[in-house]
């Protein structure tokens, strides 16, 4: 190998990757291999070839093409110069496979450094993939949009909602209209907390219609509680952070048991008010790991269970889907109801008349107390999960009787609105 041609290996070496321990060991293999031994001069030549130079074969007389002293002595200088160019050129060599053995040294510390960057970069990568979370289980870590959250941020705008929404609550109880720059303020904070929501659609398991049911999920809901306690100066401690990790696995198991629970028959309304009990089982243990001075800079109790005030209730999940039913007088709220879902339902009316006792069912399921028009304004997570779980019973109820065509009881089956008999006080 030429001194040329050395640059253009080891060049091709280094930026072959892991390809270059192949060239590299090839071409040490070449220039180690030992140097060819210097060649012998050629024989004489034995032909008895006649010519001017042929001589008697007699006595002490020259032979026949034997070279004079002259030609012997051209003879031995050429070969002594042919040694030591061979010795030259082997010197060269060695040169070359030294210069050859230290680049491919240079290569393989190259590779080792290489390895460990990617060591390292794997690492960070594995951290990543583990969760830069407050708070994680399951098999949530891997999920970027967790990973990649601004927690600081969407804990001062929590830290600012608190005691924005418990004015906001306090101005529509007193029939007062809330001012317009707090709401201003309110709305862009909460879209931050929107943000968050909608990155996480189709992320985290749920059967909401709306983002608030990734937001309602735990995995949300204790971060987004140790980043606000964090923004307001009362972190979440370490044992605490173990315990919610705990609940969260234990969330988990209680899912997974509901959701092998269902088939092809089971109403949305069903799954859906499973999802809203199970999340207020989780946030009600939640609550009961924070101090009471945590739970208070959270969520504070006139807004606790509300739609849409409390940001850690589950309520939120039917803040899209729930329709109050108000109403003076009890006994017009079951006509009321039959007259909603006909129309919802595409349904003549007389039908639903034929299932008078699911109706009759569905109105005693509910203890309700007449409220003021400024109360009825808030719907209360329990209020929700009672209508939920009495209408889904009504449609099952319905769809084995009166409404047992396919296509019907397919359309009751993915029914996700949920109907709130409220009675107002009257005057």
């Amino acid at each position: 190998m030429r001194n040329e041609a050395l640059p253009t290996v080891i060049g091709a070496a280094v930026l072959s990757g892991l390809v270059c321990l192949v060239i590299g060991v090839g071409a040490t293999f070449l220039l180690l291999a030992p140097a060819s031994p210097a060649p012998h001069p050629a024989p004489a030549p034995t032909a008895n070839t006649q010519g001017p130079e042929t001589a008697k074969v007699a006595g002490n007389e020259p032979v026949a093409g034997t070279p004079g002293r002259e030609g012997m002595a051209r003879d031995l200088q050429a070969a002594q110069d042919k040694a030591l160019a061979l010795e030259q050129e082997n010197t060269q060599i060695k040169s070359e496979r030294d210069k050859l053995r230290k680049d491919n040294e240079s290569l393989l510390n190259s590779q080792v450094e290489l390895k460990k960057e990617l060591e390292t970069a794997k690492a960070a990568q594995s951290a990543r993939e583990q969760g830069t979370m407050p708070i994680s289980f399951g098999n949530y870590g891997s999920i970027r949009e967790l990973n990649s959250a601004k927690w600081g941020e969407l804990g001062a705008s929590l830290k600012f909602m608190a005691p924005a929404v418990k004015q906001l609550a306090a101005d529509l109880r007193a029939g007062k209209n809330p001012d317009p720059e707090a709401m201003k303020e309110i709305a862009r904070n909460n879209m931050v907390l929107v943000q968050l929501a909608v990155g996480l659609h189709g992320k985290v398991p749920t059967h909401a219609q709306n983002f608030n049911g990734e937001y309602t999920h735990p995995i949300t809901q204790v971060n987004l509680l140790a980043a606000q306690l964090e923004a307001a100066g009362d972190p979440l401690t370490a044992d605490q952070k173990a315990r919610l990790t705990d609940l969260g696995k234990e969330y988990e198991k209680r899912w997974t048991t509901l959701q092998d629970g269902y088939n092809k028959e089971t109403f949305l309304l069903q799954k859906l008010y499973d999802e809203a009990d199970l999340k207020q089982w989780f946030t009600e243990r939640m609550w009961q790991i924070t101090t009471a001075r945590q739970k208070a800079i959270a969520v504070d109790p006139s807004v606790e269970g509300l739609v849409g005030l409390d940001l850690y209730s589950p309520a939120l999940m039917f803040q899209q889907s729930a329709v109050p039913l108000k109403t003076t007088n009890r006994d017009t709220l079951k006509g009321q109801f039959k007259d909603l879902m006909a129309q919802r339902m595409q349904l003549q009316r007389e039908t639903l008349d034929g299932a008078e006792y699911a109706f009759d069912d569905w109105l005693t399921s509910f203890k309700l107390e007449p409220r003021s028009f400024e109360n009825l304004r808030f719907m209360h997570i329990k209020e929700l999960l009672e209508a939920t779980r009495a209408e889904y019973e009504l449609l099952r109820a319905l769809t084995g009787s009166v409404l047992s065509d396919v296509t019907v009881a397919q359309r009751l089956r993915e029914e996700s609105t949920v109907i709130v008999p409220q009675l107002q006080q009257e005057g």
